[in-house]
């Protein structure tokens, strides 16, 4: 009985888990180079309740009987599909084709990002920046 709710317990959070990932991707569908998220489940725990054996010339093989006892996310990935191309008519609107990222730089501390939002401006006479609102989640130190 205990096993039964347990094994529930983990369905439950980790369905959870997922309605949060849905949500998220609803929320950002609009934003500019948002790549949708997707979560992977797995098994946590088996028990074996009977072993294989082998076969011989009167009885078959057997295979083992598992039940199992919860899931856990696996993995929660971005799919980086090509999304759809829009001409914006911006002088310094970019794109990415295919795999790859901007890699940008915060004017105030050298902090390196990726992104692949390609929305520039000029914020002067001087080089082209992102708006450090829209600066990507993965860091990369400077050097």
């Amino acid at each position: 009985m205990i096993r039964s709710l347990n094994s529930a317990v983990s369905g439950m959070e980790q369905f959870q888990e997922e309605m949060d990932v849905i949500g998220n991707n609803i929320a950002n569908v609009n934003t500019t180079a948002f790549k949708t998220a997707r979560v992977e489940f797995a098994d946590s725990f088996s028990q074996t309740l009977q072993a294989s054996s082998t076969g011989n010339g009167v009885v078959s093989n057997t295979a083992s009987l598992q039940v199992g006892t919860g899931v856990t996310t696996a993995s929660i990935h971005n799919i980086y599909d090509q999304g759809a191309v829009a001409s914006t008519g911006g002088p310094t609107d970019l794109m990415v084709s295919g795999p790859g990222f901007f890699l940008v730089r915060d004017p105030l501390n050298g902090d390196q990002f990726v992104t692949r939002a390609g929305d520039f401006r000029f914020p002067g006479a001087r080089s082209a920046q992102r708006r450090p609102i829209r600066y990507a989640r993965r860091r990369f130190p400077a050097g």
